[in-house]
């Protein structure tokens, strides 16, 4: 006889900005993750398209998907200071299951790299993959736990399209796969991709919104350089920098309208490895958020809002999916910079 299907909750989050602000974001992060958990009991083939536009509660993350299994990925685990954070990350995990209801889970079980007690360690070392493996209904199962480079200078990633990160990232991925995966086992690959936009392709559409008529390239004393895209007014629209991203509207292109207009040029997901797939995004980009308590909703002006964040799969593990429902965690909470991410399936 078959075993019967099992819910499993799948969720990354880049937890830099939780450690470096723990006092402030950890109740909110905490209790933003043990929501997801419980009242999501059938799962559709297709997401609903507001779902994630809702208030949190009627969302519910580990409480509202109630599943069986559970498998959190976090990045940046003690923050960038990590010598200052690895405090708070001791009973981490610990805190995390008493902010679930009794008895919901009979086990659970924490890998933590401490590889920062090191003297040689650094921040960057941290980027990388690391890989467990289990039997979900005695199917062979394996979980990656990924966080790529990101785009050193939004300048450069304006350079070409796709980017040079964004090609190193796809060598990146493939070789992970090509390395760790085994035959006839189910992979899910999931973490801080970094997936960003190409920005070279996503300017001129961003221009045409906005009513741009001017195009401007300074170079400051410094010798930093910049491009500037200005309306009929002589109103700036868009400055970006090698650092900097400064966009009109963009609460309301890519939180208020969920990116739509822009997921045409997040083309790092069209690059995945050979025999992988993802769930279609109907949610905002995922980075980079406030990190204020009291503006959850806006993004920080660094970087062009992206798809950072994600949940990639097998095409074994593809198959024996029977529903699976993609989305973000806390989207009106302050999480810190990013947004997790979630995938519940039933396999």
């Amino acid at each position: 006889m078959a075993a019967a299907p099992s819910r499993a909750l799948l969720i990354s989050a880049n937890v830099g900005t939780l450690f470096e602000e723990y006092q402030a974001l950890a109740e909110t992060w905490l209790s933003a993750i043990a929501k997801v958990s419980q009242k999501r009991s059938n799962l559709a083939h297709t997401p609903d398209p507001n779902a994630h536009m809702r208030p949190f509660g009627a969302c519910q993350a580990i409480e509202a998907a109630n599943p069986g299994f559970v498998a959190l990925h976090m990045q940046e685990l003690g923050g960038k200071a990590y010598q200052d954070g690895i405090a708070n990350v001791d009973n981490f995990a610990q805190v995390l299951l008493e902010h679930l209801p009794p008895g919901m889970f009979d086990r659970s079980l924490a890998i933590l790299d401490d590889s920062g007690q090191s003297p040689s360690f650094t921040p960057w070392t941290r980027k990388g993959f690391s890989i467990t493996r289990w039997r979900l209904n005695e199917q062979p199962t394996a979980f990656i736990n990924s966080h790529l480079f990101h785009d050193a200078s939004n300048m450069t990633a304006l350079k070409t399209s796709p980017s040079q990160y964004a090609l190193c990232r796809q060598q990146a991925l493939q070789y992970t796969v090509d390395a760790i995966t085994q035959p006839d086992e189910d992979t899910f690959l999931f973490g801080d991709l970094n997936f960003r936009l190409a920005l070279k392709d996503a300017l001129p559409v961003l221009a045409q919104r906005l009513k741009c008529v001017e195009k401007k390239v300074d170079v400051a004393d410094g010798g930093e350089k910049s491009v500037v895209l200005r309306d009929a007014n002589g109103d700036d629209c868009l400055c970006v920098t090698a650092k900097s991203f400064l966009l009109k509207d963009k609460e309301r292109i890519f939180y208020e309208e969920r990116g739509e207009s822009m997921r045409p040029f997040d083309v790092e997901g069209t690059m995945l490895p050979s025999g992988y797939t993802e769930c279609p995004i109907t949610f905002p980009p995922t980075y980079p958020y406030q990190e204020d308590l009291a503006r959850p909703c806006e993004f920080l002006e660094k970087r062009c809002p992206a798809w950072c964040d994600r949940i990639i799969m097998s095409s074994e593990a593809e198959t024996r999916a029977i529903s699976a429902s993609y989305g973000v965690i806390g989207l009106d909470v302050c999480m810190g910079d990013h947004k997790p991410v979630m995938l519940t399936i039933q396999l």
